[in-house]
């Protein structure tokens, strides 16, 4: 399993001299070193998710976003609410599992289904061309997001490497 961390560091509790400054950088939090030790015990069970990535862990509000590798989803959602229990059992907060994606109309139709997207662009910003995705979305459907404007966009530049601005038309 890869984490966000080193397994013998989230399994002892204490960081090595790497994972530290990554702690110290902020790349990564105390809920990374709980969230990976829930998913190390629970992968000694099942096997089958010894070969999941975790990519990055985003806590937001009310909920917490687990990015994972391509094709993990499918193994964490295959452990059910077991798996997910646990993770309530540690912090009592909604969670979203995410895939790695290079396809920014994937990610956002994951991210805000069952709404469907007016238009997704990406804008070249002047003057060094940089992208920016412009996701557009119908206004009467706003209230109907499980997702708030500012973790779309979190989530959107964790996972694309992109900033995301969501408008409401």
């Amino acid at each position: 399993m890869q984490l966000t961390l080193d397994s013998l560091c989230i399994s002892s509790k204490k960081l090595c001299t790497p994972c530290q400054s990554k702690l110290e950088n902020h790349e990564i939090s105390q809920i990374d070193i709980e969230i990976g030790n829930i998913l190390l015990n629970f992968a000694k069970e099942n096997k089958y998710l010894n070969t999941i990535k975790v990519k990055n862990i985003i806590n937001s509000h009310d909920t917490v976003y687990i990015i994972l590798g391509q094709g993990d989803k499918e193994k964490i959602v295959r452990a059910g609410v077991k798996l997910e229990n646990l993770l309530k059992g540690y912090i009592n907060k909604n969670f979203n599992f995410i895939e790695t994606t290079k396809n920014p109309k994937k990610l956002i139709k994951d991210l805000i289904s069952p709404i469907i997207p007016i238009s997704t662009s990406t804008i070249m910003l002047p003057p060094d061309w940089s992208k920016e995705l412009k996701v557009q979305i119908n206004k009467t459907e706003k209230a109907d997001l499980q997702i708030s404007s500012n973790d779309l966009s979190i989530v959107t530049e964790a996972v694309l490497g992109v900033y995301a601005h969501y408008s409401y038309v």
